[in-house]
């Protein structure tokens, strides 16, 4: 196995997110020369009275069509409309619609930090932090800007240099809940979990009421993450638990039964596999994850039908070829281990030497326990020094696998 899933959860994009908003739309409709239906139009155009994605584009579309607005104005329908389809998923038409929005009002920066927004979620980074950048020129004030920049940084992993952002954003407005949140995924990266915790328990405090389920379990499973980095695994698992009560998606599931690894309870495990494969049965993780706690648990039987059911799904995969490995390991059938571990090993790109990332030395260690076992004692010494230099927890994996 990689790592618990807990651990191989934390990914750089963990809850990392632009924020967009919203042009109000800077005119005034008289409602004695207005009719009802353009005043809708308007409201829609703006988010007013819960506006959905639909309406709001249909909002703007109505008053694009009308002709009876240009430049900044016109700009701000645009955007409105670009945002619609960017909530939407569409993000090609979003770009779209931003460009227009900048042709029409170049010196308005909500036009530049929304299109960072979507140029950081498309994976464009660079043309994401330039939009920031532009945003900020034109208003050195802008919070958003800021805070766009030193997220995007973070994507890219570079946690120190966005803590400047991250800093001015909240000297700018303290109560802008979002820029602690990822203030402190970028202190997880850097390993200073204190502070992590400390910013997390700020932005959960910040969270509106009006805000939704899931605005109130993202910061809680950030504090998580970050008790998660000091071994805090009770800690971890409340926090993740009560997210999970506000927002039951499939990937807290996964965390949550990595917790339970890590904190020696992987009977507890199960309950959140079975529900996470509930939620994505054509996806390989919970097969694998679950085959990996079932071997833990001794249960080889269903370990490797789990296992057969996750290379199903993904016969290419390092993880799903290695766990399968491990489960060998566990049955004492050391040559089809070495085997699965050779061609886990292979798919990683590894050719041998010293060199090596967390994934291949993940694969690394228990190729070597296979080899000592089978006598070959230089041979898996050298395959566990290689892996533990690499990740030094990999160990305390097998150790829980093979109950010493």
């Amino acid at each position: 196995m990689q790592e618990p899933l807990a651990s191989r959860a934390r990914t750089r994009s963990h809850a990392i997110f632009a924020v967009m908003h919203f042009a109000l739309l800077t005119w005034l409709i008289s409602t004695a020369s207005a009719s009802a239906q353009s005043q809708k139009m308007v409201n829609w155009c703006i988010g007013k009275n819960n506006a959905t994605p639909e309406q709001i584009a249909q909002g703007c579309t109505a008053i694009i069509a009308a002709h009876k607005t240009k430049g900044a104005v016109l700009g701000s329908a645009y955007l409105n409309r670009g945002l619609a389809y960017k909530m939407m998923g569409d993000y090609d038409r979003a770009l779209k619609e931003y460009n227009i929005a900048i042709s029409l009002a170049p010196r308005f920066p909500l036009c530049y930090i929304n299109r960072s927004a979507v140029y950081s979620e498309t994976g464009r980074y660079d043309l994401a932090l330039a939009d920031a950048s532009k945003a900020i020129a034109l208003n050195p004030k802008a919070v958003l800007g800021y805070y766009n920049r030193a997220s995007v940084l973070v994507k890219q992993g570079k946690d120190r240099e966005a803590l400047p952002d991250f800093d001015k954003a909240i000297a700018l407005d303290p109560k802008y809940g979002p820029a602690y949140n990822n203030r402190a995924l970028a202190k997880i990266h850097l390993k200073d979990y204190d502070a992590a915790i400390a910013d997390a328990t700020v932005a959960i405090k910040l969270v509106p009421r009006s805000g939704s389920k899931a605005d109130h379990a993202l910061p809680l499973g950030t504090r998580s993450d970050a008790y998660r980095g000091k071994k805090d695994y009770a800690n971890a698992i409340k926090d993740l638990s009560a997210a999970i009560d506000l927002n039951p998606k499939p990937v807290y599931f996964g965390i949550r039964s990595g917790l339970y690894e890590l904190n020696g309870e992987p009977e507890k495990c199960l309950p959140d596999l079975a529900r996470l494969i509930e939620l994505t049965p054509k996806s390989f993780v919970g097969w694998q994850s679950r085959c990996w706690v079932n071997g833990m648990l001794g249960k080889l039987d269903d370990a490797m039908a789990d296992c057969s059911k996750a290379l199903e799904l993904a016969p290419g995969s390092s993880r799903v070829v290695s766990t399968r490995g491990d489960i060998y390991l566990k049955m004492g059938n050391y040559d089809k281990a070495i085997a699965d571990y050779d061609a886990a090993l292979k798919i990683e790109g590894y050719t041998g030497g010293s060199q090596v990332g967390e994934n291949a030395a993940s694969i690394l260690y228990p190729r070597g326990l296979a080899k000592t076992k089978k006598g070959d004692q230089l041979g898996g010494a050298v395959d566990m020094t290689i892996a533990k230099r690499a990740s030094p927890d990999v160990a305390d994996n097998y150790k829980r696998l093979l109950g010493q």
